[in-house]
């Protein structure tokens, strides 16, 4: 697992999310290989994400999920996502812009937990998801 290569102009596009408390930030290249990470608190990503602590720094942002070629962030209720979105673009762009670390690469990797058969509401979800 290691950090994409990035080249040419960055775009960070917000997106709406089925959850009003989400929203994610679509990006036009890679940013990592491999599976995505979920920082669902600051000492999660403290212990291996760059930019996930940079992310955490905003007032009210209560995770991080970190894909191949986007970010989606999470927020406390009661913030308002007209002020947070562009804060929050500013900040992976810059983040990427300046070259530095989406993932440690000396950052523990979580243990894949054991999977058990979706049931049919979980493949519904899953098959909205992908759409």
């Amino acid at each position: 697992m290691s950090t994409a290569p990035v080249a040419g102009n960055l775009q960070v596009i917000p997106e709406d999310t089925p959850n009003p408390l989400s929203n994610k930030f679509c990006l036009n290249r890679n940013i990592l290989e491999g599976p995505g990470h979920d920082f669902p608190n600051f000492e999660a990503a403290a212990a291996a994400s760059p930019l996930a602590r940079e992310l955490f720094m905003i007032p009210g942002v209560s995770g991080v999920y970190v894909g191949p070629n986007f970010v989606t962030v999470s927020v406390l209720p009661g913030n308002n996502w007209w002020t947070l979105r562009s804060l929050i673009a500013q900040a992976i762009s810059s983040h990427i812009n300046a070259g530095q670390p989406v993932i440690d690469k000396n950052a523990p990797v979580a243990p894949a937990l054991p999977q058990k058969p979706l049931t049919e509401v979980e493949l519904g979800i899953m098959r909205v998801l992908e759409t």
